[in-house]
């Protein structure tokens, strides 16, 4: 892990926001996303090339509301971990609006700032898409059902990279799939609907099916 690592939505509380919505940062082999998100906030985020400064105080809106203060010292080096043969470790980590979040755990053996545990989920690690998204397939169902669909047929478990590469293939076939629907649904409107903001016409299925996934949510 990179040093002092730093939550994904703190916010300088003497600087002029970025209006960075890591919610709309989805790479291009990003995964479905069914989990309910939590109540902290994920924009006004630092941006990766950001250099924190030791004097400067920051603000970060954790789980429920929460706000805690903070300057970059008091962040030390998360202890080192690995998930991949730890999934139910990370369930209960993940983010701090569960109703199996274990603060202590997280405080004392991951990190903390200022005494309040910090849920994985405000982390800025470059693991963090993959934990969300095997993190949330594994709350969408049961253990025994996540387990049961990514196995081998000798009963074998996958490990971590198989999981999250089986993954990937699913949500793009969910992609492609969103992608016939949209055309069928928007027809001759399609090209006026699905454009960027230079009004160019969206090609990229990834970037289809999350408009697509937009407008639908808009909608309800």
């Amino acid at each position: 892990m990179s040093t002092n690592t730093m939550p994904t939505n703190a916010t300088p509380t003497n600087t002029m926001p970025t209006n960075i919505t890591l919610t709309n940062a989805t790479p291009t082999n990003a995964m479905p996303t069914n989990a309910t998100p939590t109540n902290a906030t994920l924009i006004n985020a630092i941006p990766t090339n950001a250099i924190p400064m030791n004097g400067m105080v920051y603000k970060l809106t954790i789980g429920r509301g929460q706000v805690i203060q903070y300057r970059y010292s008091d962040v030390r080096e998360p202890h080192q971990i690995f998930f991949a043969t730890n999934i139910p470790c990370l369930d209960c980590i993940w983010d701090d609006d569960c109703s199996n979040w274990d603060p202590v755990d997280c405080g004392k053996n991951l990190l903390e700032i200022n005494g309040t545990a910090i849920a994985v989920c405000y982390w800025h690690e470059k693991l963090w898409t993959e934990w969300k998204y095997v993190i949330e397939r594994y709350r969408s169902s049961t253990p025994d059902n996540f387990w049961e669909e990514f196995s081998f047929s000798n009963g074998q478990r996958f490990h971590w990279k198989a999981i999250t590469d089986r993954l990937r293939y699913l949500w793009s076939e969910q992609e492609q799939k969103l992608v016939d629907i949209a055309n069928a649904e928007y027809g001759e409107h399609f090209s006026q609907v699905f454009v960027n903001n230079r009004g160019k016409v969206l090609s990229d299925k990834s970037a289809i099916a999350r408009r697509y996934l937009t407008l639908s949510n808009n909608s309800t």
